[in-house]
């Protein structure tokens, strides 16, 4: 019986797929699909735990196809692999596509393999408990009336009040003015999403995004910036795993949608803790083996949330 993660790799240059194929297959039983159409076609007959798509490609993109993938295969970890860092292609591939990581051509092949066998695992661990919760029938958590804490750093005056206006007495929101200050607060209180606007010292800030991400997975984080950078938005996708992407200017209602998204994802998190794994960081999956990543934080999860749900 082939235990193997089942692995599709969409690239519309057979000869990428080929290469890709020879790398991966000793460790996963690989579907190969040269445009978006193919890839769904598998993806509808097949159990996929990592779809590992090129972004470059005719009829659909690679961002369009993993958009798609979410919707249709919700627990397979999505991973973007190109040549290019468009930068319209690296903020859809977060706010659409919800990648797991975005991967630059010329790949190092350890680094993707391990990528690739993490992305696994966490997917494996998804379809798992998805059969448990199927098994036993509807949620039995019960509804949580917790107001959820949205923790805002370097909230400028507009920003401040489109947030207050916005969530009103649904959420609290918790003002802070350094990252130092935002992480003894987040060590302190539960928070449900921080919304992150980098000032002068905008590599401290993204440190803390990282730093917060890699402690409490199951923190939403929203970044906002004033100019946009391809090479430092795939670093946050990497290694602070933001939930979504804002560059100055953007309307009331894309900050009103994100945040709704964000709010309704947080409360899936609570009842299905196990779904933050899907989270994990470039910087954690580093210092551990794979599976004891999943493992480790699976647990970590299960003690984070239990608290809250008995009223504790």
């Amino acid at each position: 019986m082939d235990n193997k993660p089942h692995l599709l790799i969409v690239d519309d240059e057979p000869r990428i797929v080929r290469t890709l194929d020879r790398l991966l297959r000793p460790h996963f039983h690989t579907h190969l699909a040269n445009s978006g159409a193919e890839a769904l076609d598998i993806l509808r007959s097949n159990r996929i735990h990592v779809i590992l798509s090129d972004q470059r490609m005719p009829q659909m993109t690679g961002v369009e196809l993993l958009e798609k993938t979410k919707q249709l295969s919700g627990n397979t970890t999505r991973v973007l692999l190109t040549g290019y860092s468009d930068l319209s292609a690296v903020v859809n591939s977060v706010n659409k596509g919800e990648i797991f990581r975005y991967i630059t051509k010329p790949w190092k092949n350890d680094e993707l393999i391990e990528t690739v066998k993490l992305a696994a695992d966490i997917s494996s661990n998804l379809y798992r408990t998805a059969k448990r919760e199927a098994a036993r029938g509807a949620s039995t958590v019960a509804g949580d009336d917790t107001v959820p804490t949205i923790l805002a750093l370097n909230p400028q005056g507009e920003l401040k009040v489109m947030l207050e206006g916005l969530v009103g007495r649904k959420s609290k929101i918790v003002s802070v003015s350094s990252p130092q200050e935002a992480m003894d607060y987040l060590k302190e209180q539960d928070v449900s999403i921080i919304v992150a606007m980098p000032g002068e010292k905008v590599k401290e800030d993204l440190e803390f995004i990282k730093d917060s991400k890699a402690s409490h997975p199951e923190v939403l984080s929203i970044l906002i910036v004033d100019k946009a950078d391809s090479g430092r938005l795939i670093e946050m996708i990497n290694e602070g795993q933001i939930y979504r992407f804002l560059c100055k200017p953007f309307t009331l209602g894309q900050l009103k949608i994100f945040l709704m998204s964000a709010q309704r994802y947080q409360k899936r998190l609570r009842e299905y803790p196990e779904q933050a794994q899907r989270h994990t960081v470039q910087r954690v999956a580093t210092r551990e083996e794979p599976g004891k990543v999943a493992q480790s934080l699976l647990q970590r999860l299960f003690s984070l949330f239990r608290p809250s749900r008995s009223g504790a």
